[in-house]
């Protein structure tokens, strides 16, 4: 037979009641027998909500969604971290159209990986402002010339009709 002791802090209908419990115990039958205040039914079907409890009796899952995506599962026993992917941030050149940075990007077009992030769409590691600087020889002069990126054509390849061949 389940058996309660002691003080609790509930809402019931709406209010704060404090209840005290000596001895709640059911019967063969399932009746409830010696309740000072509250049945272990009302308790157990939720018409008494306890104000405390050290955990959910079933996790929930946390999710976020949208420009930034993640999920976790909580229970209420501990502080949670959600980890995100900025979705946004990773794939869009939209996102890397709003910050001015001004890094020199020499190296890293050199390496040809540049280039792919162009070709994919997700500009990685390009924002505006940033250059590359190449040496350009006319009439057998050279001039180190320093490309600076100052837009994203992020519409490039979007549509019905590919427009890239």
């Amino acid at each position: 037979m389940p058996k309660m002791r002691g003080k609790f802090n509930v809402l019931k209908d709406g209010q704060y009641v404090e209840i005290l419990v000596e001895q709640a115990e059911k019967d063969a039958n399932g009746n409830v027998i010696n309740d000072t205040y509250a049945s272990i039914d009302d308790l157990l079907d939720g018409k008494i909500v306890v104000l405390k409890a050290d955990k959910l009796n079933a996790p929930r899952k946390i999710t976020l969604s949208g420009d930034i995506d993640g999920s976790v599962s909580f229970d209420g026993s501990g502080d949670i971290t959600i980890e995100t992917a900025d979705t946004l941030r990773k794939t869009s050149g939209l996102y890397h159209n709003s910050i001015y940075r001004g890094k020199d990007l020499t190296s890293y077009f050199a390496s040809g990986e540049m280039s792919q992030a162009i070709a994919n769409g997700t500009f990685t590691d390009i924002y505006i402002g940033d250059y590359i600087i190449k040496p350009i020889t006319v009439d057998g002069t050279t001039y180190n010339v320093k490309w600076v990126v100052a837009d994203f054509d992020y519409y490039y390849g979007v549509g019905d009709t590919d427009a890239v061949s």
